[in-house]
């Protein structure tokens, strides 16, 4: 249609694996991940000594992002295993875990942070006070369920996905977000996407627990 799109990065959103609080596994590595979703592994004890069963992996839906981005990531386009099941939503997905102590969650980071968890509804007013302080909030996760450290195959060291360790590529799995838009000057959508790009609108995709791509985080 001869339109001049425009796009930019607007954030890094990370890939979270979620378990019941009862499995004693707190680290994994992108190797083990792989083969339990390929169906290789399919027990808890396969992976270190434990007393639960058959490994039952969740994910939102059959067409979701998560899903595609799993598949094209970690099995270079193959297929799950038939322990990998979807439900219809990332809070079903929530729910699935904290019910199964077998189960194992994928799930977007802004997900269980507990800002998304606990966030109330807030006047115009005060949500715009909030947004002119240049502050860094680092979210925290929901302890209903455990959020499991992974880390590379060449690495000993395993981290959870905290917006600082998305930032500098410590957590591994995570994924750009961009916004696109074919707007021009002065139209509604392109009022958006300048919103969004800028300071503002990158604070409230930070106080999500994801990353936003154009705010520094302070490093404490």
């Amino acid at each position: 249609n001869k339109k001049k799109p425009k796009s930019k990065r607007i954030a890094v959103d990370a890939i979270a694996l979620i378990v019941n609080p009862s499995n004693t596994l707190n680290i994994l590595s992108i190797k083990e991940i792989r083969e339990i979703l390929s169906g290789e592994i399919t027990e808890w004890n396969q992976i270190e000594p434990s007393k639960l069963g058959k490994i039952s992996v969740v994910f939102d839906h059959e067409g979701s992002s998560t899903v595609q981005y799993m598949k094209d990531s970690l099995l270079n386009g193959g297929k799950f295993g038939s322990n990998v099941f979807a439900q219809n939503t990332n809070p079903e997905v929530f729910e699935a875990v904290k019910n199964n102590k077998n189960a194992i969650g994928v799930i977007g980071v802004s997900w269980i942070s507990a800002d998304m968890r606990n966030a109330e509804t807030s006047s115009a007013e005060s949500m715009a006070k909030s947004l002119e302080v240049q502050d860094t909030v680092a979210s925290t996760f929901d302890t209903a369920v455990k959020v499991l450290k992974v880390r590379r195959d060449d690495s000993i060291e395993a981290y959870q996905p905290y917006q600082a360790y998305i930032y500098d590529g410590r957590y591994p799995l995570f994924r750009s977000i961009y916004m696109v838009t074919t707007g021009v000057g002065g139209t509604p959508s392109h009022g958006f996407f300048s919103f969004v790009t800028g300071f503002q609108g990158q604070k409230i995709i930070m106080k999500t627990g994801i990353l936003p791509a154009t705010v520094h985080p302070r490093m404490v």
